[in-house]
C-alpha cells in the first residue's frame, strides 16, 4: 500500500520526483563542467610555467639521457 500526503495524487508525486532527479542530474553536469574548466586552467598554467622557465626542455633532456644510458 502506498502512502502519500492528502490532496496529492501518486502521479503528481512521481512527476515531482522526476523533476528533482532531472535537477540533480543538471547540477552534477554543471559541477563536472567546472572541474574540467579548473583542470584545464591548471594545465594551461603549468604549460606556460614550463615553457617560460625552460623546465620542459630540461625534463625532456633528462628523460632522453636516462633512456640512452640504458642502451
Amino acid at each position: 500500500m502506498t502512502s502519500h500526503r492528502p490532496g496529492r495524487s501518486p502521479d503528481s508525486m512521481e512527476m515531482e520526483m522526476k523533476s528533482l532527479i532531472r535537477e540533480e542530474q543538471g547540477q552534477a553536469t554543471a559541477e563536472y563542467a567546472l572541474v574540467v574548466v579548473a583542470a584545464a586552467a591548471i594545465a594551461a598554467a603549468l604549460i606556460v610555467w614550463a615553457t617560460n622557465t625552460g623546465a620542459l626542455g630540461a625534463l625532456f633532456d633528462a628523460v632522453i639521457d636516462r633512456v640512452t644510458s640504458f642502451i
